[in-house]
């Protein structure tokens, strides 16, 4: 060991010396700290190598078998690179289902901490439980649909309507649109039938695209559910959590949004169905186990919907109506507000009865959806 100020050769190249010109073991031992064995292994590497191999050489063992490969390090990294929002626990359970092995979820993460600075992920506190989880037993027992707003990239809003197999959390449509109205949400219930047949039940919110029920109304989204024969059930009002399946859904579909912001409605419609090959294929669902959903959907009978549930307007429109005509991209305006009515109805002319806050909207007799407009006046213009 140094003494003195001396560097470690000088210390064993002294002692080798000293026992070399005569000097006692026993007092070379005791004047250079030095242990029995440690002093014949200097004695040793100095003669085979003279000073020079009394130099202290690396304690790093010559092999390390528990070290990751290269190539395993490299996988890891690869699916990182691909998928930067994942921890390791999703990244794990996605090599195992790519190779059928993985590094522990530890590994994984020195490896990233490592090779790309990335620090360790701070666990998210599991909230305590103030409410009953719930499941189906089976795929399309209930189906879950609900509506989220976007933005594009140059800042303008967007609508996107899920629908999502309860049972499974599979994604069976992602309708996008530029407001949450009775025709995208019914599209997206059409698209869900053509792929996985018809829900027993159908689950959503108290908001007016999709039922009327707390202000004494029937729209079309539940006229056309019901004809369709599809049981719609809603949460209580002031209880997201029991949508919470789409709900946290939407929080993963945010994150998608942000990397891959989309210019236009088209574009927005390709990203969307892009995140939803990824969320029922790829990407690994804790709350099932780490597989994905398509592991548990088991579609139905495709079904082909109809339209609406609208008949034919039959007759000249109600009384207190105002005419309106219904321009290229489905809209009509009323009291400096613009109405999404539908593009099936562009270029035809629709009555709008103002009741409070209240719009209906009539195609002759036949009453098309009510809408809730706060603010407006309480005369018509």
């Amino acid at each position: 060991m140094p003494q003195n100020g001396w560097d470690a050769v000088d210390v064993r190249l002294a002692a080798v010396q000293a026992r070399a010109g005569g000097m006692d073991l026993e007092t070379v031992l005791i004047t250079f700290r030095v242990g029995r064995s440690t002093f014949f292994e200097w004695q040793r590497r100095y003669r085979a190598g003279g000073a020079g191999g009394l130099v202290p050489g690396s304690r790093r063992p010559h092999r390390s078998p528990r070290h990751t490969a290269a190539e395993v390090e490299d996988a890891v990294l690869a699916l990182a690179k691909k998928h930067p929002r994942w921890g390791p626990d999703k990244l794990h359970a996605r090599l195992l289902r790519l190779s059928g092995a993985a590094p522990a979820r530890s590994t994984i993460q020195q490896i990233l901490a490592r090779r790309t600075g990335r620090s360790a992920l701070r666990q998210r506190p599991r909230p305590r439980q103030r409410w009953r989880r719930f499941e189906r037993a089976e795929p399309n027992d209930l189906w879950q649909i609900d509506a989220t707003e976007h933005a594009l990239a140059d800042g303008r809003r967007f609508w996107v309507v899920d629908v999502l197999d309860d049972h499974s959390r599979f994604m069976l449509a992602t309708q996008v649109g530029t407001t949450p109205s009775a025709e995208l949400a019914w599209a997206a219930v059409q698209h869900a039938a053509s792929i996985g047949g018809l829900p027993r039940q159908l689950l959503s919110d108290n908001g007016l695209t999709f039922t009327g029920r707390l202000h004494g109304l029937q729209v079309a989204f539940e006229r056309s559910a019901r004809a369709a024969g599809i049981e719609t059930i809603y949460a209580g009002p002031g209880h997201p959590q029991t949508l919470g399946k789409d709900e946290r859904q939407h929080r993963t579909q945010n994150e998608w949004i942000d990397d891959h912001r989309p210019h236009t409605l088209a574009h927005a419609q390709d990203v969307l169905e892009a995140y939803r090959q990824e969320y029922n294929h790829i990407r690994p669902h804790w709350a099932l186990a780490d597989a994905v959903p398509a592991d548990r959907y088991r579609p139905g009978d495709p079904v082909q919907l109809p339209g609406l549930d609208l008949p034919p307007p039959g007759g000249p429109l109600p009384a207190g109506c105002v005419s309106r005509k219904v321009d290229i991209n489905g809209f009509v305006g009323y009291a400096h507000t613009k109405i999404h009515i539908g593009r099936r109805y562009r270029g035809m002319t629709i009555g709008l009865r103002h009741q409070g806050a209240r719009l209906t909207a009539y195609y002759g007799h036949t009453e098309l959806d009510t809408y809730l407009v706060p603010g407006l006046p309480a005369t018509r213009r």
